[in-house]
């Protein structure tokens, strides 16, 4: 069975229209991670571990990076411009209504190069952080945030 690679897939970047507006992120070079955290607390009784008990949600932590041609200025929307909401993505409408925090949806689907495919939704996505790097022979730029979710929606 062939290995499926992050070339094996797509992430797109989606606003909350009905219709959502979108722009696809070129994954060639680059990564996907996420974080699901089931966080437990600890109870002691007297110095002595008595029992756990289930503690607050925690948000999904998640970080990609991709290579890029143009940061902003570009005759297509870049995902640049759908993380801030500037540019070819200025009138998206936000995932999260009635909130000044700015939230896309992310859509990444992975083809088995055996066959089929599945989808990994991440809801809610609070771009956080934005990291540039040159590089040679490309340059990347990195994003990183938390999702008002608490795993990702796999179909």
């Amino acid at each position: 069975m062939p290995a499926r690679t992050i070339r094996d897939g797509t992430l797109t970047i989606k606003d909350g229209t009905g219709t959502p507006l979108e722009v696809t992120v070129a994954l060639e070079e680059g990564d996907l991670s996420w974080t699901a955290r089931t966080p437990a607390n600890i109870i002691n009784d007297r110095g002595v571990i008595d029992h756990a008990r289930k503690a607050p949600d925690e948000p999904m932590e998640v970080s990609f990076s991709c290579i890029f041609q143009s940061l902003s200025k570009h005759a297509s929307t870049t995902p640049y411009d759908a993380l801030t909401r500037t540019g070819g993505a200025s009138a998206w409408v936000n995932v999260l209504a009635d909130t000044d925090v700015w939230a896309v949806d992310l859509e990444f689907v992975i083809v088995d190069p055996g066959g089929g495919s599945e989808t990994l939704t991440f809801s809610n996505f609070i771009p956080e952080e934005k990291s540039f790097q040159e590089g040679d022979p490309h340059n990347t730029i990195s994003y990183s945030g938390r999702c008002v979710a608490l795993a990702p929606a796999v179909s």
